[in-house]
């Protein structure tokens, strides 16, 4: 099985910064995704080294984000994100 299963991503609710933990197959990841509620892409993170990654979310305004995690595989995983 080559696609993420299961990731963790916290704090959520952030203001700074969002932390990702995915299982062993991170490989497969294609990006990360971060996308407004109105479906404005706003930031994408497309280098995928770890089981843990962070990224900086101080360039994001305060509301709900839908975070997706695209796998190489053509499938994906969705999550809602809260900056304050």
């Amino acid at each position: 099985n080559h696609t993420i299963n299961e990731f963790k991503m916290y704090p959520n609710p952030t203001k700074n910064s969002v932390s990702f933990k995915f299982n062993a197959n991170f490989e497969s990841i294609k990006n990360i995704t971060f996308y407004t509620i109105e479906g404005k892409l706003v930031k994408q993170i497309d280098t995928i080294k770890n089981t843990t990654i962070t990224v900086n979310t101080k360039d994001l305004n305060s509301g709900i984000y839908l975070v997706t995690i695209n796998n190489i595989d053509g499938s994906n995983k969705n999550t809602k994100l809260i900056i304050n």
